[in-house]
């Protein structure tokens, strides 16, 4: 199981990423979109119990992120 130390809310993925919130989530959302268009697996997020609030790992998100844009380069090359 995941240690719950190394889960990061909304606002501390996105300063672990070294980006603004509001950057991070946009590119969050239009990588989800490709992702869900194309059939790519979806942006990994934790939960404590099912109606629970999202958490984060940094690996993780910047993994998904990578493997989504090359993902989108392969394609228009």
């Amino acid at each position: 199981m995941t240690e719950r130390k190394k889960l990061l809310t909304k606002k501390a993925l996105a300063e672990a990423l070294d980006m603004s919130s509001t950057t991070l989530w946009r590119v969050i959302k239009s990588n989800q979109a490709l992702a869900k268009k194309n059939k790519l697996r979806a942006c990994p997020a934790h939960k404590s119990y099912s109606s629970g609030r999202k958490y984060y790992l940094a690996d993780e998100v910047q993994d998904w992120l990578d493997y989504v844009n090359g993902f989108d380069l392969k394609q228009h090359c």
